[in-house]
This record gives structure tokens, sequence and C-alpha cells, in this order.
């Protein structure tokens, strides 16, 4: 990576950041293998984690991302001084 490209630049994956789900857990690695085998599809990822007690873990999580519609705002607090006495003036004004 070069001091141009840093990781503000690039544009990062949309699954980055969105939390896996213990789907199972095993005691050897070939059984994880054999049951994230069944569970990756297109549509969900699964992948092996070895845990510090030696047990193998299989994590999923979709891949379909849900999009939820932003609400727009209510009007903020004005942060300059002239639009707090500005503000004040038109409730004085009532």
């Amino acid at each position: 990576m070069t001091t141009e490209e840093t990781t503000e630049s690039r544009p990062k994956d949309p699954m980055y950041g969105k939390t896996w789900a213990v789907s199972s857990r095993h005691t050897s690695f070939a059984e994880a293998e054999q049951a994230r085998e069944k569970l990756a599809t297109e549509v969900t990822l699964a992948k092996v984690r070895r845990m510090s007690n030696d047990t193998f873990v299989v994590k999923t999580r979709a891949t379909t991302l849900t999009t939820t519609q932003r609400t727009p705002k209510a009007k903020e607090k004005p942060r300059v001084k002239t639009e707090k006495k500005k503000r004040i003036g038109k409730q004085r004004q009532r």
C-alpha cells in the first residue's frame, strides 16, 4: 500500500462490519468443514474458526443487505451565535 492509498480512500465492502452468527460447534476441523460446505450458498456466507480450547466453530451471515429508508431529521439547533439570536428573537415575538 502506497502513501497515497489509505484505507479511507478505498471503498469498503458493503458487508464490512456485519455480524456473524454461530451456527454450530465441532471437535475436529473435518467435521466443521463439512458443515460449512452444507451451509455455504449464494445467499449465506460461512466460515470456520478455531477457538482457543481447540474446538471449531462454524459461523454464518446473510449476504443480502437490507436497506432502510432514512427519515429526514428535524431541524437542528443553530450552532452560530447570530442564528441563536435570530431564533430567540422569533420566540419573543410570539
